[in-house]
């Protein structure tokens, strides 16, 4: 079931009547988006169509290109076909006459889908806050992601997730919005770390297991029930204030599969002292223990990635004792078959070095399909 804005915020109001600590709520509200001015609640589903020009980035693509070397001839058959997908879902949901193509967000999620595949374990991830919810319209197709879970905690970018999902996934989609469930009070933030009052007396069994399942701000315990492979925070994690920031990583490592993953992409926008806060961020990661397979930068730091990557293991993972940890230190080992896979570093340059020239070609295709005939 697909979730509009009266429903959430309807949603959203009763489980604030049952939450007595206050600061629960403002633990998990997207505080950097209400500072920036970013619209961070819509009012119509037609409004779903602003949140992608919201999150687009005018250079991100040719970034992405740049840390791909390229796109190859095999990557252009998924491209279209997420492509296809998103005019189909946007015709259908958003307009039936009009649409701008996000390639610049689309070519993003393309390249992260590739890494997530090359991951060795990748059957099941938990994508804390998935923006404007454009991955699964690479995943849907591919059985080898078995559960793809989402936590958003902005009204706007829920929503917009919620229409994706249901068009991608139809049945096979939760969104946990329209599930009540029991709260009772909540510690203060100092105990975050410690228990944060939704771990108990929840009254709540869902019978099937879904595809894909979109949690809310209030129920992001739910979210933590079960183990994953891959657990991603994608550009955000510099934008979390620091009790919710506590909160997911110390959740993260008691719910990755002993082998399973953090897969830090991206950290987000900053406001203030910046390197402090990263600063900040990687000492409190390295306190609750993580250690680092990845921690690679950006090309402005003469990193070879469009933005920092950090792929980190907590204690049950096998190659624990083996990794440095000082997250701190640069470590991108090109002769490591697992980073040489998720980063493609065995793959020849591509031809297509440019979004105008990848443009022009899945242009000609899409022409092709949905030109009128005459």
């Amino acid at each position: 079931m697909m979730t509009d804005p009266r429903r959430y915020d309807a949603a959203e109001r009763l489980a604030m009547a049952q939450i007595a600590e206050w600061r629960v709520m403002r633990t998990f509200r997207p505080a950097h988006f209400e500072a920036v001015g970013f619209p961070t609640s819509i009012n119509d589903l037609g409004e779903v169509k602003y949140m992608t020009s919201a999150m687009s980035d005018s250079r991100g693509s040719e970034r992405v290109l740049r840390e791909m070397r390229g796109l190859r001839d095999h990557d252009l058959l998924p491209l279209y076909s997420a492509i296809d997908l998103y005019i189909k879902y946007y015709t259908t949901f958003i307009d039936p006459k009009n649409i701008q193509i996000p390639y610049n967000i689309l070519i993003y999620y393309y390249s992260l889908y590739k890494k997530l595949k090359n991951f060795p374990n990748h059957a099941t991830i938990l994508d804390i806050g998935s923006g404007v919810g454009c991955l699964p319209f690479f995943i849907h197709s591919d059985n080898s992601f078995q559960t793809y879970n989402q936590i958003e905690v902005t009204q706007s970018l829920y929503i917009t997730q919620s229409t994706v999902n249901s068009f991608v996934f139809q049945d096979n989609q939760c969104e946990m919005s329209a599930i009540e469930v029991d709260m009772p009070d909540a510690p203060s933030p100092s105990d975050v770390l410690k228990q944060w009052a939704l771990d108990d007396n929840i009254r709540l069994q869902i019978k099937k297991n879904f595809r894909c399942t979109l949690f809310p701000w209030w129920q992001i315990q739910m979210a933590f029930v079960r183990k994953y492979d891959i657990i991603m925070c994608n550009e955000n994690i510099c934008e979390m204030p620091d009790d919710a920031f506590l909160f997911f990583m110390k959740k993260i490592s008691e719910s990755l599969n002993p082998n399973g993953l953090l897969f830090v992409h991206g950290i987000g926008q900053t406001s203030g002292d910046r390197q402090k806060l990263i600063d900040d961020r990687l000492t409190t990661l390295s306190l609750i223990g993580y250690r680092a397979i990845v921690a690679e930068t950006s090309f402005e730091n003469n990193g070879s990635l469009s933005r920092p990557n950090l792929i980190l293991a907590h204690s049950q993972h096998t190659d624990y004792d083996k990794l440095p940890k000082n997250l701190f230190a640069r470590c991108f080992d090109r002769n490591d078959p697992l980073v040489q896979g998720i980063y493609g570093l065995t793959e020849p340059d591509g031809s297509i070095q440019d979004l105008s020239s990848l443009r022009a070609m899945l242009c000609q295709q899409l022409d092709q399909t949905y030109r009128p005939e005459a």
